[in-house]
């Protein structure tokens, strides 16, 4: 069933995506979800779903769209949020970040 979950976040990650809702949706518990997950993943949820959401983001801007747009095509609201995103998990801003040569 993890398979299916992770196929499931790849497919809808700009939406809103919750642990509970992943656990109705897929018929589970709320915290078998998430043990199951970290477990079979080595990051929480929140952790896959944010590195996701970066690297999508390094993709769109590699493209030529704005952050703005960017972050609305990943699910992060807005260019704030997808400063702040990359600033926390990266120690620096999308501009910086591509210059140095993405990681992801």
């Amino acid at each position: 069933y993890l398979i299916d979950i992770l196929s499931y976040i790849n497919e809808n990650y700009a939406e809103k995506i919750t642990a509970l809702n992943l656990a109705e949706k897929f018929y589970m518990g709320r915290t078998t979800l998430m043990t199951s997950f970290k477990k079979y993943t080595g990051s929480t949820l929140n952790q896959y779903i944010v590195h996701l959401r970066l690297k999508k983001a390094v993709a769109f801007i590699k493209e030529g769209k704005t952050l703005q747009e960017t972050a609305e095509l990943c699910g992060l609201n807005d260019s704030s949020t997808l400063i702040k995103s990359f600033k926390k998990n990266f120690g620096t801003t999308p501009k910086k970040y591509l210059e140095k040569g993405p990681l992801l």
